[in-house]
């Protein structure tokens, strides 16, 4: 009994800090992951829920997914961060098998966290970042520098310019045409007025949290001190990113879905790309419509002078509804000058014209024996030329909608750790269910990623 007695205290004394190390390599009997999923600056707990939930049920992992205070600074919220962390997963929160996806500043707060953290004790072993501004997020600085509210404000000018001309009192002796009634009727009784336009701007900055907190707005300043700070530090755990690539136009796309998110939970991207569809006809039919009538007074007006009054109002609500067509057709390039996502091409137009030139041609005679020159015979020389006309023009490169792709992806990263979803914004490529079976880019993407051989692979269910 005595020798059964020592051999327990033996084994005890020996193999019982073996047992703990080994516990903590095996972070559960079915599991062989914790996943910490991390929302962003718009976000809650439920920002990664659906697939959170799908691969929490197809993969050995096990999930962590809550809330965390995103409007006080990326600082504030990485500490915030690490209690939770330490709050759920005990001693397994400092575990190197513990993998961080992060969501926009969630992905920042995830390096973060690694940059602040003793090399020690990192809380995660990787980092997968998904549509975050590694590089800063330039709508940060656009929002700074007054470049926001004068787009905000071009968008409500150019847009009432329309409809404001036609209750002026010069223009009532324009006959409305029956169809701009029609049309009209049709347009205010749905609700989508230029005011409700202009209101699809302040609702998405509402809905995104964009504006109301200078700590966060100002760490994510492309060129800010935090960025350059975040990095410049070497991180010791391997990163992926994720990179999210809208489809045009990337404006109506991420606004949309920022809507529906927080209406139905489900960011269809199609529904106000749809809408302002509808709304950029109804512009350009109102500005044809008084063109013409502009035109046809005009030519009138040489049998009865009072149609050129017609004419002149006509022609004057016409370039009034052009400025909404304009703003309109521009809107996606001004977009994504605010989130740098353009560049400045030269494009050369050519444009075939016809010139005739005057040519003077010289007669002779003879008049009673004199010689003679006729200086007043004149011809024209016609023919045509290729007129080359070259501007600078912007271009859309890729983005989410709200960052571009160089804002997305982390500085030195090779090309294996990088990763693109394409058909999604900002706001979708969280759930891209919507898409149908089989379009599911994001799905896809995390089951590439869990799949590859190394530190991010996680097996599958099988039990």
């Amino acid at each position: 009994m005595k020798k059964l007695i020592a051999k327990i205290l033996l084994y005890i004394i020996i193999f019982a800090p073996l047992s703990d190390i080994k516990a903590y390599d095996v972070i559960d009997e079915q599991r062989d992951r914790n996943v910490i999923w991390m929302h962003g600056l718009d976000g809650n707990k439920e920002s990664w829920e659906y697939y959170e939930t799908l691969f929490s049920s197809t993969r050995r992992m096990n999930s962590v997914r809550e809330s965390y205070n995103t409007g006080n600074g990326v600082d504030y919220a990485s500490n915030n961060m690490v209690n939770i962390v330490d709050d759920i997963l005990g001693s397994q929160s400092t575990h190197h098998k513990n993998m961080a996806i992060g969501h926009s500043m969630g992905g920042v707060v995830a390096r973060n966290v690694d940059k602040l953290t003793d090399e020690s004790l990192n809380r995660f072993g990787g980092i997968v970042t998904v549509a975050s501004p590694n590089n800063g997020a330039y709508i940060a600085n656009s929002l700074y520098n007054g470049d926001m509210d004068e787009f905000l404000d071009n968008d409500f000018t150019s847009l009432f310019s329309g409809p404001y001309a036609q209750t002026l009192p010069m223009t009532w002796v324009v006959p409305l045409p029956s169809p701009i009634f029609q049309t009209a009727a049709t347009f205010f009784t749905a609700g989508t007025t230029p005011s409700s336009i202009v209101n699809i701007f302040s609702r998405f900055f509402e809905y995104t949290n964009l504006v109301g907190s200078d700590a966060t707005n100002t760490d994510f300043k492309v060129g800010s001190s935090f960025i350059n700070e975040l990095n410049d530090f070497e991180a010791s755990v391997p990163m992926i990113s994720v990179w999210a690539n809208e489809n045009t136009p990337v404006h109506w796309r991420l606004l949309s879905s920022a809507i529906l998110e927080k209406q139905v939970e489900l960011p269809d991207d199609q529904m106000l790309v749809d809408v302002m569809n509808y709304v950029e006809e109804y512009y350009n039919t109102s500005y044809n419509v008084f063109n013409h009538l502009s035109n046809v007074n005009v030519i009138v007006g040489f049998l009865n002078p009072k149609s050129w009054i017609t004419g002149a109002a006509a022609g004057y609500i016409a370039q009034e509804w052009k400025k909404g067509c304009n703003w309109l057709q521009g809107s996606e390039s001004l977009w994504c000058s605010l989130i740098d996502s353009y560049t400045l091409e030269e494009q050369t137009y050519h444009l075939p014209i016809y010139i005739c030139e005057k040519v003077r041609e010289y007669g002779s005679g003879i008049d009673g024996g004199q010689f003679y020159c006729d200086e007043n015979l004149e011809s024209f020389n016609c023919y045509w030329v290729d007129l080359h006309i070259t501007k600078d023009v912007l271009v859309r490169q890729p983005s989410d909608g709200l960052l571009s792709k160089e804002a997305q992806i982390i500085e030195g990263l090779a090309e294996n750790y990088i990763y693109e979803v394409s058909n999604a914004n900002h706001k979708s490529v969280k759930n891209m269910s919507f898409k149908g079976p089989g379009q599911d880019e994001t799905k896809k993407t995390f089951n590439n990623i869990f799949n590859r051989n190394g530190w991010f692979n996680i097996k599958k269910d099988n039990f």
